[in-house]
């Protein structure tokens, strides 16, 4: 009678700490692991923008200044005067003001939002042992 009552206390025992055991020792970690070798991020992604008047555009500071500056010394330049005698040019001129325009059409038109998509990559070899330590093992 004795040995009754201890086998129907001592065999859910026995078997509680087996099933335990076997969570922590063996799911418990594979889950972890599992879990650290991806990460889930969101790329991309633009918000709205309303169209804007070339006005608009200029009073937003998105318009480079394209004039060629008038006190650089070209009689008897120095080291910088020198540098900057060769960065404006003419030829930098136009350039400048043709990305001007170029800025200007695309800000004369509305942009509608495009959603940031959610991507799964493995993660790194520093990202996976870190997550691996936060998370315990």
């Amino acid at each position: 009678m004795r040995n009754k009552k201890i086998l129907l206390l001592g065999i859910p025992i026995i078997v509680i700490f087996l099933v335990t055991g076997f969570y922590w020792f063996q799911v418990r970690p594979a889950q972890i692991k599992h879990d650290c070798s991806w990460i889930k991020e969101y790329v991309g992604g633009e918000p709205a923008r309303l169209a804007m008047t070339e006005e608009e555009v200029s009073r937003s500071l998105l318009l480079k200044d394209c004039e060629i500056p008038q006190n650089i010394n070209r009689v008897n330049p120095g080291a910088m005067d020198k540098l900057l005698i060769k960065f404006f040019t003419p030829e930098w001129q136009v350039a400048c003001e043709k990305e001007n325009q170029r800025l200007i059409s695309v800000y004369s038109k509305p942009r509608t939002a495009i959603p940031a998509k959610l991507q799964t990559r493995k993660t790194t070899n520093a990202e996976y042992t870190f997550c691996l330590h936060d998370k315990g093992l």
